[in-house]
């Protein structure tokens, strides 16, 4: 392919230094390359811009801002919500139980904020419950981790 730059010729099983950064550089050409060819955008927001933004609008204390990001950051990891809702759907649930954990949403703060912004109140708590699902299991199977690991047995 004439639109790649040149390899070295000798093979190199470790690439270390210099070597490594040319060589890696050069994989990331080719890679823009391949996906400018390809004519790939990826355009996509994180919930975790709405999330801050609604934390800052609502005046919502740092704690809730850490614990709703905390669960975002895993939501990513052991959920698929990301991939089949908006991400301010995701946002707001999050905030959500963030509120509820943090005892910050008395008198239904969290729910009555989000429908002023647009957000379904019934959405946001499905996505809540959601994230707490979805905590309740990962807490779960690392207990599971940590009594095997101790040589104990878990039903």
């Amino acid at each position: 392919m004439p639109w790649l730059p040149a390899l070295p010729a000798e093979p190199c099983p470790w690439l270390v230094g210099r070597r490594y950064y040319d060589a890696k550089l050069c994989l990331l050409h080719a890679e823009q390359l391949i996906l400018r060819h390809m004519h790939f955008q990826v355009v996509g927001s994180h919930p975790h811009k709405f999330l801050l933004s609604f934390c800052a609008a609502m005046g919502a204390s740092d704690r809730v801002a850490a614990l709703g990001v905390a669960l975002l950051n895993d939501c990513m990891v052991y959920t698929d919500l990301v991939a089949r809702l908006t991400p301010e759907q995701v946002a707001g649930g999050a905030l959500h139980l963030a509120l509820e954990w943090a005892e910050e949403a008395s008198g239904g703060r969290s729910l009555r904020w989000l429908r002023e912004i647009g957000l379904d109140a019934a959405s946001v708590e499905a996505v809540g419950h959601c994230l707490l699902d979805m905590v309740v299991e990962v807490r779960s199977r690392e207990g599971q981790l940590e009594a095997t690991n101790r040589g104990v047995e878990v039903d």
